[in-house]
């Protein structure tokens, strides 16, 4: 996962040349997590050479699970956990907020481990819910 640090270098009038490449494309990939998917599942798939730049949850309706609930969403490649985040669905389910999420962007990773995997689940402690969910998530990633 990852860009270079000359990506973010404008184009000159020029044209791309070795040390300044063409400009990424922004890309998304939109998934639904439910409170019923209480382990990891497989939600997306980016290429290796993919630099996610954000993580979006779009708000439904809030969890009311008795202590705590939340969606926790991690990227892994083949050399383990790339990055990982968690947003609370219990208090801010209702409302639209960006996942902070560690290590992103992970600018010229050298070499490539494998695409990624984008992997989500709900959890929650207390009281079981008897509402909430699901909720939409957007990642941004560029490439």
């Amino acid at each position: 996962m990852g860009f270079l640090a000359t990506d973010l270098t404008p184009i000159s009038s020029l044209g791309p040349t070795v040390l300044i490449p063409t400009n990424k494309d922004v890309v998304v990939k939109v998934f639904k997590v439910a409170k019923t998917e209480t382990s990891d599942v497989l939600k997306a798939v980016l290429p290796a050479d993919a630099s996610i730049i954000g993580v979006k949850v779009y708000g439904s309706t809030a969890s009311d699970a008795g202590t705590s609930a939340a969606l926790s969403i991690t990227v892994t490649n083949n050399s383990g956990t790339v990055s990982s985040g968690t947003y609370d669905v219990k208090t801010s389910g209702a409302v639209t907020g960006e996942v902070t999420m560690s290590g992103l962007p992970n600018i010229q990773p050298v070499p490539l481990t494998g695409d990624l995997k984008v992997l989500a689940h709900y959890a929650e402690t207390g009281t079981a819910s008897t509402a909430g969910g699901p909720w939409n998530v957007l990642v941004t990633y560029i490439r």
